[in-house]
This record gives C-alpha cells, structure tokens and sequence, in this order.
C-alpha cells in the first residue's frame, strides 16, 4: 500500500511538471531572473540559466514527503527529493534534496544538491551546492563543494570542502631518461 501510495504521488507530480508552461527564451521574450513559478505547492524557476537559480530541479523528477508523514528507513531516491514531513534514517538521492521549513531529517544524506530550510541531524555529503536558509538548522558534519548560509541559519559541526581531483602522476620515458608527467 505504501509503495502504491508513493507511486501516485509521484505520479502526480510528473504530471504536473509535464504541463509547465514553456520557458521565456522558447516564446522569444527576455527571462526575468528571479521569476518563481508555484504550482500544487512546487517553486521551479521559469530561468534555468539564470545564476541566481542555485539549484535547478526542472529535468528530475521530483519525490515529495508531505506534511505531516513520518518515514523511517533508508531512502534510495533517483530523482529530487522534497521533505515537508519527517525522516528518520539516511536519504540517498541522485538529484537535490529539499528540506522545508518545518520539516525534519534524522540521518545521513548523500546528495548532488540540499537545501536545508528545516531542522537537519546528521552528517552530509554533497557533490555540489548546499544552502542553509535563514530558517535552516544544521547539526553535523557536512563534506561539501559549494556552501551558502544565509543570516540567521545555525549551522553546528565540521565543514570540509571537495579536493580538486588531481591525476596521479606517472613517469614517462624520454630519449633514455624518466620525466615526470602530470595531467591537469
């Protein structure tokens, strides 16, 4: 009954991604960078090139724990993952996880993207952007490429960023001699 459950919701929602209206530059008009459209309660942005878009949710599908539910387990989610209720256990997602304000997570996250707007216990790994908004509680270690917390976020434990990936380097023979060669 629950995966069914979860299979209509989120089925509803790809529906209702499929009929958002075309972007600004297919109608040949100028995008308006912060222009937020909501539909059945989902922000998505009209400007996908737009930099003030930190993290674009457009081409994955999105999962959604409503209000009021309380999941515990480990998740293994393909697409972007929207949490207004409550999660106790690790999350794992190919896309972005966006915590609510309101909503809670208990557990490790590993992710491309999280916005934490809500109350987050654990640690975190994110390959790319992690923002913590104003309302947004942090209590863990976060291993992250990019952080952005704005004013009045809490943000409690050890924050380490991405190491550029460097190749390893191998010697190389030239005309009898070892040279060292190193690949950027």
């Amino acid at each position: 009954m629950r995966n069914n459950l979860f299979s209509i919701i989120k089925k509803e929602i790809v529906a209702d991604n499929d009929s958002r209206p075309s972007s600004p530059q297919a109608n040949g008009q100028t995008p308006t960078p912060d222009l937020v459209k909501v539909k059945n309660g989902i922000k998505y942005f009209e400007d996908k090139n737009s930099t003030k878009n930190h993290i674009n949710t457009s081409t994955n599908t999105m999962n959604l724990i409503a209000k009021g539910a309380a999941i515990e387990g480990t998740l293994m989610i393909e697409g972007d993952l929207k949490v207004e209720g409550k999660v106790v256990g690790d999350i794992v997602a190919l896309g972005n996880i966006m915590l609510e304000d309101g909503g809670l997570i208990e557990g490790n996250i590993k992710a491309n993207a999280l916005i934490v707007s809500g109350v987050f216990k654990g640690n975190a790994e994110v390959s790319g952007e992690c923002l913590v908004s104003s309302t947004g509680s942090v209590d863990g270690d976060l291993v992250i490429n990019i952080l952005n917390v704005n004013a009045g976020a809490q943000v409690s434990g050890n924050i380490s960023m991405y190491e550029p990936q460097v190749a390893e380097s191998s010697p190389v023979k030239l005309n009898n001699k070892a040279r060292l060669a190193v690949s950027n």
